[in-house]
Formats: C-alpha cells, sequence, structure tokens
C-alpha cells in the first residue's frame, strides 16, 4: 500500500490536476541548480535593477506558494507606496505578489494595482480571492513599462477587512543591447571552455551569494550609517576642533540628468562639516534641463558655476574647476552620485589625527535606480601593487591641493582615467596616504555608467592602460603594462633581468612519499620524488630536496644529477631553513612537496616581482586538484593563525572586486609556494619555528622591516591536499605574541572575523 503521502499527493492531482501540475513546475524551478540556471541566463539577457523593501525591512518574511519560495515583504492591506526608478527604452518593471496563507477563507479579496504616475496607458491591476480559486494562492506576477525617469506607484486596497499582502522580487528590467549580450556571451563561453561544465556551474551558484550579501549590507547600513541625532553631536562637537580644513569639491557636468544632478548637490549642500566649496565645471552642456539646474544653484554661495562653451572632455573640465579651487583639499564627485551627510567629517576628523596626510580614500557603495544601497567596495588599508592593477581608491577621494598643483593637475588625453593618471603621479611624490574605513561615497547604477555595466566606457579602461605605462616609464621599472580580461584590471608585467639563480627548496618526508600515487611510486620504494622535477624547471634553478637523515641515501640515488640532497631532522620550518643553508641561487623558493606547477613560465611569473627592491616575498595561486581554488593569499584569523580566503570556490571565481585575478599586497603567503631573494630571507632571520603560524609571522616579519608582501595570480600550482597543506604549529593561542593578534591591514575590519571569505560582519560594534 502506497504511504499516506502519496496518497494525498495522487488525490490532489485527481482533484486538481493544473493546479498540482503547476506545483510540481513550480517545485522544479526552486531547485538550487534550476535557480542558478535560470538566474545566469536572465543575466546574459537582460539588465536588471531590484528596487527596495517598502521601507519595511522588519517584515521580510521567506514565503512559500504553490512550491515557489520567495524573499518578500509583507505589508497590511490599505497600503500604498512610490518608487522612483529609471530604466531605457523599452523596460518593465517586475512586482509579484499574493495574500498570505492565513487570510485564505471565503469572501477575501485584495485589490493591488501597480501604475507609472503621470502615463495611465502604464497600469495594471490585479484581484486576488484565495478563497474563493486555486489560481490565487500562488504568486501573481505584475508588469509595467517604464521608459526613461519615472515614478511607480503601488496601492493595495481590501475592503473592511484586514488582509496581509506579500510583495516579492520587485525589479526594473530591459533587455541588453546585441553587443553587450556578444560580449557577456563570449565571456561565459570562454569560462565554461577553460573551466569546464563544473566548475562553471560553481561559479554561477558562488555568485548567486549576492543576494545574501545585499542582506548582510542593508543590516550593516541600518547600523552603521548615522541617524540625525548622530549627525548633530558631530555638529556640536566641532566647535572643539583646533583646525577646520577647507575641501574643494570639483565635478564636471555634461548633460546630466536633473534627477541625479540635484541629488548629487544637495547631498554636499546637506554635509555636516560647513567647511567646503562645490565647484561645478558645465563641459558645453546641450541640454538646458541640465543648465537650468546649474543656475538654480548659482544663489548658493557656497556653489560655484565654471561655464565652457563647447565640450572639451572630462580632463578639460575637472582641470578648469581645480584652477579656481580655494580649500586646503581637493575632492572628485562624479555628476551623477552622492556623499553621505557625514563624508566629510570623517575625512576632517582623521586630517585633525593625521595632520600631514596628502591623500585619503574611503569605502563606497552604489546606488541602485531607486536608492537602494548594494555591492559595497569594504577596501584595503594602502595596497601599491594592487592599485597598480586598479583604481581602487576611485570614490571617495581627497589630495592636498598644493600638491596637486605641483604634479600639474589634470592632464589631458586620460579621459576616463584622468583620477587614475592623477593619483599615479601622486605617489611618486608621497607616501602619506590613509584609507578611513567608512562608506562615504554612493557610486549610481545608471545604464550609461561604468558602475553599472563595466563594458560602458572602454575608452576610458584604454586610457587607465596608458596612464600606468607611463608610469612605468617614468619610473624606470622595465615593466609593460598588459590587459588583465576585465576592464578597470591590468597586469604590470615586470621583465625578468638577466637569469638569477634560483634555488628551490622542498622539504619531504618518508610519509609524505608513502603517500604518493602508486602509478609514481616504484615497487618497495618509500620514497618518491615531487613529480614535475626534471620537467619544467628552467636550466638556471637548482632543486633541494631536504628529506629526514634516514632517507638522505636513497634520495640521491634517485634524484641523480636532478636535486642536490640535504638530511635535516626537526620542524617543517626547521627543514626549510637547512635547505635555505646550502641552496646558491639568489632567491629562494619555497615549495610544498605535493605542489606542481600548471604552466611553463612559473619560476619567472614569481621571479618579476622577487627581483622588484621593495617586495620581501612573492606568494601564488593554488588550485585543489578538482580544480577548486585553494590559496590567494592569507588574512589574519582571530588566534594569529593564517587563513586561505575563498578556499574550496570554483577555479574561475574573481573573489571579492577582482582580486583573486589581480596583482596586490596581502598580509601573508603560504610558504607552500612562496619566493624570497637570500637576502631578504637572511634579513628577517629565515622561518621561525616557535610562532603559531610561520606564514604569518614572516609576513609580519617582512612588514615591519619595510617590504612588502605580493600575491600574484600569474602563478599557478595545483596543491593535492594530503601532502601539501602545512598546519600551524603547535603552539596555543596563549603563547601567541600580541602583536600577532592585530588587524590586518589588507582585510577590512568591516569583515567577519571568523571568515576570510570578505563577509560583511554581522557585528554592531565594528568600525573605526
Amino acid at each position: 500500500m502506497l504511504p499516506v503521502s502519496s496518497r494525498l499527493r495522487a488525490l490532489k492531482l485527481a482533484l486538481h490536476p493544473w493546479h498540482s501540475l503547476r506545483a510540481a513546475l513550480a517545485h522544479t524551478a526552486n531547485r538550487p541548480v534550476v535557480q542558478v540556471a535560470r538566474r545566469t541566463w536572465m543575466r546574459l539577457w537582460f539588465e536588471e535593477h531590484p528596487l527596495g523593501d517598502l521601507q519595511r525591512p522588519e517584515r521580510r518574511l521567506r514565503v512559500r506558494l504553490a512550491g515557489r519560495e520567495r524573499d518578500a515583504i509583507v505589508v497590511d492591506a490599505p497600503a500604498s507606496f512610490t518608487w522612483r526608478t529609471r530604466s531605457q527604452p523599452h523596460g518593465h518593471l517586475d512586482l509579484w505578489c499574493a495574500v498570505m496563507p492565513g487570510d485564505w477563507r471565503e469572501g477575501v479579496t485584495a485589490q493591488v494595482t501597480l501604475r507609472v504616475v503621470g502615463d495611465d496607458q502604464a497600469t495594471i491591476s490585479a484581484t486576488l480571492a484565495p478563497g474563493a480559486s486555486w489560481t490565487h494562492r500562488r504568486w501573481t506576477r505584475l508588469r509595467v513599462p517604464v521608459a526613461g525617469a519615472a515614478e511607480v506607484n503601488l496601492d493595495v486596497r481590501a475592503g473592511d477587512q484586514r488582509v496581509q499582502v506579500a510583495f516579492a522580487d520587485a525589479a526594473v528590467r530591459w533587455r541588453r543591447p546585441g553587443v553587450e549580450v556578444r560580449v557577456l556571451a563570449r565571456a561565459f563561453a570562454s569560462r565554461l571552455i577553460r573551466g569546464g561544465v563544473r566548475d562553471t556551474a560553481r561559479w554561477a551558484q558562488q555568485a548567486a551569494r549576492k543576494d545574501d550579501d545585499r542582506d548582510r549590507y542593508a543590516k550593516w547600513c541600518a547600523r552603521h550609517t548615522p541617524d540625525a541625532r548622530a549627525l548633530a553631536a558631530m555638529a556640536r562637537g566641532l566647535a572643539s576642533w583646533p583646525n577646520h580644513a577647507r575641501f574643494s569639491i570639483l565635478t564636471p557636468v555634461y548633460n546630466t540628468d536633473p534627477v541625479w544632478l540635484e541629488a548629487c548637490i544637495e547631498s554636499v549642500r546637506a554635509q555636516v562639516y560647513p567647511e567646503w566649496e562645490l565647484i561645478l565645471s558645465d563641459d558645453g552642456s546641450s541640454r538646458e534641463e541640465t543648465r537650468r539646474v546649474l543656475r538654480t544653484y548659482e544663489s548658493d554661495p557656497r556653489v560655484r558655476v565654471v561655464w565652457h562653451a563647447e565640450n572639451r572632455g572630462i580632463a578639460a573640465a575637472t582641470q578648469a574647476a581645480l584652477e579656481r579651487a580655494s580649500g586646503d583639499f581637493i575632492a572628485m564627485l562624479d555628476h551623477d552620485d552622492e556623499l553621505l551627510p557625514h563624508a566629510l567629517y570623517r575625512l576632517a576628523a582623521r586630517l585633525a589625527a593625521s595632520p600631514d596626510a596628502d591623500l585619503i580614500y574611503s569605502d563606497e557603495d552604489k546606488l541602485e535606480l531607486d536608492g537602494t544601497r548594494t555591492d559595497a567596495y569594504f577596501k584595503p588599508d594602502w595596497s601599491p601593487d594592487l592599485f597598480l592593477s586598479s583604481m581602487y581608491v576611485c570614490h571617495f577621494l581627497v589630495m592636498r591641493r598644493t600638491l596637486v598643483a605641483e604634479v600639474g593637475g589634470f592632464r589631458p588625453g586620460y579621459d576616463g582615467s584622468q583620477d587614475y593618471d592623477l593619483v599615479l603621479r601622486l605617489i611618486e611624490r608621497t607616501s602619506r596616504i590613509e584609507h578611513v574605513s567608512d562608506v562615504l561615497y554612493h557610486w549610481r547604477k545608471i545604464p550609461e555608467s561604468a558602475s553599472s555595466a563595466g563594458t560602458a566606457k572602454p575608452w576610458a579602461h584604454l586610457a587607465g592602460q596608458r596612464a600606468l605605462q607611463d608610469y612605468a616609464n617614468r619610473n624606470a621599472l622595465d615593466a609593460t603594462v598588459e590587459d588583465a580580461g576585465v576592464p578597470g584590471l591590468y597586469r604590470m608585467r615586470y621583465h625578468v633581468r638577466a637569469t638569477p639563480r634560483v634555488s628551490v627548496i622542498v622539504a619531504t618526508t618518508p610519509a609524505s612519499g608513502a603517500d604518493e600515487p602508486p602509478a609514481h611510486r616504484r615497487p618497495g620504494a618509500a620514497f618518491v620524488l615531487p613529480a614535475w622535477i626534471g620537467k619544467q624547471q628552467p636550466a638556471w634553478v637548482e632543486v633541494i630536496l631536504v628529506v629526514s637523515p634516514e632517507d638522505a641515501e636513497q634520495a640521491r640515488r634517485r634524484g641523480r644529477d636532478r636535486v642536490r640532497v640535504v638530511g635535516a631532522s626537526g620542524s617543517e620550518t626547521d627543514r626549510l631553513n637547512a635547505g635555505a643553508d646550502v641552496a646558491t641561487g639568489d632567491y629562494l623558493l619555497f615549495l610544498s612537496p605535493g605542489v606542481e606547477p600548471r604552466h611553463d613560465d612559473w619560476v619567472e611569473a614569481l621571479l618579476e616581482h622577487a627581483q622588484r627592491p621593495e617586495v620581501g616575498a612573492v606568494g601564488a595561486k593554488l588550485f585543489r586538484p578538482d580544480g577548486r581554488l585553494h590559496h590567494i593569499g592569507l588574512t589574519i584569523g582571530p588566534t594569529g593563525v593564517g587563513r586561505r580566503s575563498f578556499d574550496g570556490y570554483p577555479g574561475s571565481w574573481a573573489g571579492y572586486f577582482s582580486n583573486a585575478n589581480a596583482i596586490r599586497n596581502c598580509l601573508a603567503v603560504s610558504r607552500e609556494a612562496v619566493m624570497l631573494s637570500r637576502a631578504v630571507f637572511a634579513r628577517v632571520g629565515g622561518w621561525h619555528s616557535e610562532v603559531a603560524d610561520p606564514d604569518i609571522a614572516m609576513g609580519r616579519r617582512l612588514r615591519e622591516a619595510g617590504f612588502r608582501v605580493v600575491f600574484t595570480p600569474y602563478a599557478r600550482f595545483t596543491a593535492h591536499p594530503d601532502k601539501s597543506w602545512p598546519a600551524p604549529n603547535d603552539v596555543s593561542a596563549r603563547e601567541v605574541a600580541p602583536q600577532e593578534l592585530d588587524r590586518d591591514p589588507y582585510y577590512n575590519l568591516h569583515f567577519e572575523a571568523e571568515s576570510a571569505d570578505y563577509v560583511v560582519s554581522h557585528d554592531p560594534t565594528g568600525g573605526e
């Protein structure tokens, strides 16, 4: 006999076949694999901007109807809400609605109307009567056409009865242009060919994490954004400050939508810190509405408008504003973006604490078309190598005006990357750079903006590449700037000088040899050489194999002239130091025995950075045998032990704002694959075995000695877990030196301390 649950399903199917079939299809569509595939397909064809949550985050619920679950906002009818949004031509606004199951009874109805204000044709209504109709016991979609800037009103009525209605997945969508679809399709196909079906599926699944990130960031905003009382307290506290820096905010304008331009200007006028001037440089706008807004604000003595008869480009317009600036510091604000009310206050406070700072930058986020805050970028402290990979300091950036004038201001020919070119020249004159870890700037996501689509301004990407090459040439770096494959991301490729000798040091044990796969093992052998030895290293590379004393003779017979064998006992770090003692190379490359190169120029990819005098150590990008990520640099955990970011993520995962694919600085890299110069290794005293994590200890000593630690994604290795993943030393947390527990300067303090995956913290006390 069939189980009771099966019999009930059969009865439902017999009584309501169409409803049951629909529920089964909805249940299938709700499966994670199907959802990920659908979202990936939709992102390929449509540009989507989610709308806000009707300003009622406390009523957010997970609602399941007819096999389909959605994160929904529940409201009590009657109610009315209005969104302000924007779309490309032929766009539409989608919204799903349903009566909550608790109100499914006879006589209960809800009238839901979605209407574009000022357009009587763009209206749709639905009557939900779940007590009388099975079809109303599921999600119902409402859709209205939207083009350009618009206000959309949502009205809910339910007669005299109290009815709860759920709304979910409100978003504005429009079809992507054919050129953009082809670019995205080629990128997806390239990912599929490069990583295979499994890796691409993992990438798509991890990309869906954005929904959780959006929720986390909304909670962060609720905790950390100052309210009216906090802003008033900031204003009162200004009286006790001994000095007040004055800011000149430069904003080039060209045919800006009046809605966004007004919001931009008002965000400056709303600053709690009063010492500022706003210089609007109109670059020959032909749009009368834009010019009208500028004339309106000329009556404010703190706002100055510079008029130009013709369009000369953003660099020239910004330079014209700079020439009229009178403040101690200048800041750049895009014409359609916004500042938070406490932005200048936080920067002035940092200047009061660090009066000699020449450049200060902050964290930032993006504004959806309806004003919802998303895509927060919590940045690292100053990371020179990351800056040579991308203009990550972007917004909100404040620079000492006299220094900007000294380097010549904004240069023509770099439109779209004029600020990148300027800062590249500034860092040649100063190292006094500060980071305020707080979101102070909103970057608006409009279709024609690079914040919405990286392909929106290809000319800006090329200008950035030219600015970087100029920097390399001016400073005799002997490097070529290459496109890294993502808009705004570059590779500074340093040329290897001559052919310095490199010593590759591998510390192995009998246990690691015994764990080799049978195909690599001779009958009766307890020790096996790493498979890559003799196959992929250049002639100017020597291999030093450190083994236990009892295995030394066997290793010499097996290695012949391909390796030098050193017999040593003790901890892993002791054996690595023993290998370094006999090495003859100018550079030392430490590899774990289970680490294998994935390409031919692996030594050169590490050596190009290790030969730089300012670099202390260079780490590689490691993958698991199944293609997933294993290592992209270390962050420090709460107990002082290093953690691997995105360990286990898809191999094609770009990381947090492409940090898995960018040359950048980090606190430490793993000794599974790390290169140092012999001189630097000797200066910091080699590996220390009396600390909880030798990798973190090495990174800290290098940093204290004035060296950088660099991660490069262009040296790639496969790490076999059974014999290549070093564990922390057997040192308890109480034995860790206090300085080892300090925060990681390259891991923002607003991330979860227990995670290494750049997850926004839920800690209500976090912050500077």
